[in-house]
């Protein structure tokens, strides 16, 4: 059971989709390596550019994926600029996050979008802040947070497996910038689980107002019977 669903009322009742186990997660990761051709940064732009043009969605994941990146970016507080110019950790975050949404087909077939954000931490810090930059930190540690739940819903299989492929297709050799793909791979991947659970929720929902509707039926039609054989 994925880290965050437990404690839920069994999400697979009544005919629901069956949540992703760590094997699940692990296959998922080499399958789409290996549909996309992914094994650089080059690739891993080249499969971003293809999703795009033939997935309206991925687009709003990419829109996502850029403010998320933003977000986690570090600024330097004397320069009130980014500290690093050529926006590594943007960007290592924005393939993550792109990778992760890459990989949704082969996790949850085609019941979760890839733009599935309900319950995402915000995106924007209120006009009126009066610190906009602790704000900013604040807010980067819960998308990584966020992310951090996701990947430990993943499992230690297939945390491996994107660290490997990270150090690939991140072009920075810092291992603090290359992790940041794992957690953008993370935070798609917990709000990919939490749209599979609402939808099983919701199709149980659906499953038990049937069998309630068919009971009252059967009770109608007993009802009737007993009726003409003057029961």
């Amino acid at each position: 059971m994925p880290y965050h669903a437990l404690g839920m009322t069994n999400p697979n009742i009544y005919g629901g989709v069956e949540l992703p186990d760590e094997k699940k997660y692990l296959e998922a990761i080499r399958e789409t390596r290996e549909l996309e051709g992914i094994d650089s940064p080059d690739s891993m732009d080249d499969a971003i550019d293809r999703a795009m043009a033939r997935r309206p969605r991925f687009v709003r994941l990419m829109q996502l994926a850029k403010a998320v990146g933003t977000i986690v970016e570090h600024v330097d507080r004397s320069t009130l600029s980014y500290a690093d110019e050529n926006h590594a950790t943007a960007i290592a975050t924005i393939h993550g996050m792109a990778f992760g949404g890459l990989m949704i087909p082969n996790v949850h077939g085609s019941i979760v979008s890839p733009d599935a954000f309900d319950g995402m931490p915000p995106i924007s810090i209120p006009e009126d802040s009066k610190d906009f930059l602790q704000e900013k930190q604040e807010l980067a540690g819960r998308w990584l947070e966020y992310g951090g739940i996701g990947l430990a819903d993943m499992g230690k299989p297939a945390q491996d497996e994107l660290e490997e492929l990270e150090g690939k297709v991140v072009i920075s050799g810092d291992p603090l910038i290359q992790r940041k793909f794992r957690f953008g791979c993370g935070i798609v991947a917990h709000a990919a689980l939490d749209a599979h659970i609402a939808y099983n929720e919701r199709k149980a929902a659906q499953d038990r107002l049937q069998l309630a509707n068919m009971l009252n039926s059967q009770q109608e039609i007993d009802w009737d019977i007993s009726k003409l054989l003057g029961e």
